[in-house]
This record gives structure tokens, C-alpha cells and sequence, in this order.
């Protein structure tokens, strides 16, 4: 019993180390993202403005684009922060079930 006792122990630290490093890409993956998009955006900033319906309809789209980003890092924040132990265990086991 103390060995099955340590190895599922070990076995939960070995999944508790591969979700740390799955998030750990994820959240590179979304800095990656996050950089060209403000690449591109800078690079739409930079370009002469003109006053006419489609410039304007092209700002409130990123406009609306920044917000709904802004929105996005805010839900992940949160959902870290509220995110207990158990959750992300349960979500490893179930995807070891797959």
C-alpha cells in the first residue's frame, strides 16, 4: 500500500509538472499572438489617415477588437486565479482518459 501510496504520488507530481508545462506553452503560444497582433496593429496605426465611412467603420472594428482582447485576458486572469487544485487534476485525469 505505501508503494502504490508513492507511486501515485509520483504519478500526480508527473501530471501536475505536464500541466504546468502545457500552460506554460499555452501562455507563450498566446504572448506569440498577442505581439503580432500588436504588430499589426501598430503597423494599421501607422499608416496615413484619411476621413471617409470605411476608416471609420475599420477603427471601431479594432476598437472593438482591443476591447473584446481585453476581455479575453481578463476571463483567463480570473479563471486562473479561481481555478482550484482539484479542477486542473480532474482535467489532466480526464484528458489520461483519452
Amino acid at each position: 500500500l505505501e508503494q502504490k501510496l508513492e507511486q501515485l504520488s509520483g504519478d500526480q507530481d508527473h501530471a501536475l509538472r505536464e500541466e504546468r508545462a502545457q500552460i506554460a506553452k499555452e501562455r507563450a503560444r498566446l504572448s506569440r499572438l498577442r505581439f503580432e497582433l500588436s504588430s499589426k496593429l501598430t503597423g494599421l496605426e501607422s499608416l496615413p489617415k484619411t476621413e471617409n465611412h470605411a476608416d471609420k467603420e475599420m477603427a471601431h472594428k479594432l476598437q472593438t477588437l482591443r476591447q473584446h482582447l481585453r476581455d479575453i485576458h481578463e476571463q483567463e486572469k480570473r479563471e486562473e486565479r479561481e481555478a482550484p487544485l482539484a479542477t486542473r487534476l480532474a482535467k489532466l485525469w480526464r484528458r489520461v482518459e483519452y
